[in-house]
């Protein structure tokens, strides 16, 4: 099952400069992190997928505001940005490694 939730419009781009104190990133979306946190809700079992950082601040998200919802976190997966089709086999190719991993022999 899926479902989608739009990521917020940001204008522009936010560019480090030297000599300007910060990292030059965008702060996490915590609101964002939370709209899709509760689109989660009721789910199995999860997996976090996607590049750069934010896989991993929205997990942290999770663990620290819904862990109702963390205990269901099975995969943070590094993966290059793929199409809605890419990352649904992705996925199944994902559980179905976990799904074998998990049987007792």
């Amino acid at each position: 099952e899926t479902a989608a939730v739009s990521a917020p419009d940001h204008e522009g781009h936010l560019h480090h400069h030297a000599g300007t104190p910060g990292p030059g990133h965008l702060a996490p979306d915590n609101h964002y992190f939370k709209k899709v946190g509760d689109a989660l809700e009721g789910a199995g079992a999860i997996l976090i997928a996607g590049p750069g950082d934010a896989k991993a601040q929205f997990s942290q998200f999770i663990r620290d505001r819904m862990p109702h919802i963390a205990k269901h976190i099975v995969g943070i997966e590094p993966c290059e940005r793929l199409s809605d089709g890419e990352l649904h086999a992705f996925s199944k190719r994902f559980f179905a490694r976990a799904d074998r991993m998990a049987r007792p022999r």
